[in-house]
């Protein structure tokens, strides 16, 4: 049986707890959701069932005869009884009637008797789950109209990665897994979805496997922003590392759904992060990083020189010789990053940059150029911080005027 409880509901529990609060929540034997009902129910006296009318379909409330009335009452009076097996089946008898029986049960929710009061709630949390499920089979078999299901952030999901069968079947178990964190989601205000993701995140970059689902559920919410928080595209970039989350990118059902959400968090992180996101792009042969690094490069004078560096060597790992032109675009760009190396200050320019990876993609000898690069590598594999430094200006200067001079010999294509 899954659960509609995530981690991020414990530190809101424990904050609020006075001692009978976590006296029932140790009795309570379904799950997180079953002691946050608990917790509700006691501290505020308000309706523990969900927000939303519960109904048997999408739009017709369901009504109880008078008889019926009456047996369910006699079942929740059973729920006190002496009796362990008669209390049990009392519980099977509720759960069994459903939805129906809700009315009845939020009005009894502050039964004077004890146990009653904590059946209730385990009854409620089984219905809950039941209704839900309904709703996400109906989803996945394509039945009904998805509108009228009342899904949390549904037309959010289809606006991020369509309404595939696969992209339902996604969100299914991405519900599945953190339920009330998408219906969280659906009022609270954005930093503090933020926060509960990030936080959410940070629990399973301590050694514990996050399953496909809740990395999904937490990649949604996260990417679903205009601007991507820190912590949270942090925790992304450090839990999609995990073998599970990476195969499901990859190669796995879901693939194009996922890449579809990783695509949205990176085109809408911050430059100030650029190479973080950039990083994960690279690793995981996401379109967006070939996008991202267009777009940069189309106005760098009006990007931070991070960002440019970076859209210089992502482009020349993924471009090709006609990108050529591209970086030619920035031979007159000065902007300088600066460096210590042994203990003197180096710069690299812009410019700088632009002709090494010029050189790598026209298959040019760096040497030559008396270029050289922190770290010094293959190119293959420069990170995409890499330093692209010059002994001093007339060297620079030289290497500039070679190139003019050498790049149609280099790259016919480059004189037509």
């Amino acid at each position: 049986m899954w659960r509609l409880g995530s981690r991020t509901d414990i530190p809101e529990l424990a904050t609020t707890m006075n001692p009978l609060d976590r006296g029932l929540m140790r009795y309570c034997r379904r799950g997180l959701l079953t002691a946050s009902l608990a917790l509700a129910s006691l501290a505020t006296g308000e309706s523990i069932a969900s927000a939303q009318p519960v109904t048997t379909d999408s739009s017709t409330p369901a009504v109880l005869d008078e008889e019926s009335e009456r047996q369910l009452l006699e079942w929740i009076e059973l729920l006190g009884s002496p009796q362990f097996d008669r209390r049990e089946q009392a519980v099977k008898a509720l759960v069994a009637a459903g939805e129906p029986a809700l009315p009845l049960l939020e009005r009894n929710a502050r039964h004077p008797n004890l146990e009653v009061r904590l059946r209730i709630i385990e009854v409620l949390s089984e219905v809950r789950q039941q209704n839900v499920e309904r709703r996400l089979k109906q989803l996945i078999e394509g039945t009904v109209d998805p509108a009228t299901l009342d899904l949390p952030m549904w037309e959010a999901w289809v606006e991020a990665t369509g309404n595939s069968e696969d992209s339902r079947v996604l969100y299914a178990e991405a519900a599945r897994a953190e339920w009330n964190l998408l219906e969280y989601a659906t009022e609270a205000e954005q930093n503090d979805i933020n926060k509960r993701v990030a936080e959410t995140l940070s629990t399973y970059q301590r050694g514990t496997t996050i399953s496909v689902a809740t990395f999904t559920a937490l990649l949604f919410l996260g990417a679903d922003v205009e601007t991507v928080d820190l912590n949270v595209l942090n925790g992304v970039y450090n839990v999609r590392r995990q073998d599970v989350v990476t195969r499901a990118i990859e190669r796995g059902r879901y693939s194009t759904s996922l890449i579809s959400l990783m695509d949205r968090l990176v085109l809408r992180s911050p430059r100030t992060y650029i190479t973080l996101s950039l990083q994960m792009a690279m690793d995981l042969n996401l379109p967006s990083a070939r996008e991202l690094s267009d777009q940069i490069l189309a106005h760098p004078e009006e990007e931070p020189e991070r960002a440019v560096q970076t859209a210089i060597i992502a482009l020349m790992k993924r471009g090709s010789k006609d990108d050529i032109p591209t970086l030619e675009k920035l031979f007159e760009d000065r902007r300088a990053l600066r460096i210590s190396v042994n203990n003197l200050v180096r710069e690299t320019q812009m410019r700088d940059i632009a002709l090494a990876a010029s050189l790598v993609l026209a298959g040019g000898d760096l040497a030559e150029y008396k270029i050289e690069t922190i770290p010094q590598t293959d190119p293959r594999n420069w990170p995409l911080t890499v330093y692209v430094l010059f002994p001093d200006g007339e060297t620079r200067d030289a290497a500039f005027e070679r190139w003019r001079n050498e790049r149609t010999m280099l790259v016919p294509s480059l004189g037509e």
